[in-house]
């Protein structure tokens, strides 16, 4: 009996184990003002950073931070394309 107990208990855990988890995959998020965040697709985010790209950001470390900046702009829609 105690047997297979464990062995379902086992069996059971490395099932759960893997199973594809919803909220470990990335998002990108946009939030508002008041902290209320929620997923955007994936390629608001890229056409962001390719407009970065295109207005003079760079990946450098010294740019990371406006870099950043701009991109979290230009998802809030604050960015004129």
């Amino acid at each position: 009996m105690r047997h297979t107990l464990l062995s379902s208990l086992i069996a059971g855990a490395a099932m759960a184990m893997s199973l594809p988890d919803a909220h470990a995959q990335p998002h990108n998020l946009r939030c508002d003002a008041h902290h209320r965040c929620r997923p955007t697709p994936q390629y608001s985010y890229e056409a962001c950073y390719s407009l970065a790209h295109q207005r003079g950001w760079t990946d450098r470390r010294f740019d990371a931070r406006g870099l950043n900046a701009f991109i979290y702009k230009c998802m809030l829609g604050q960015i004129p394309w």
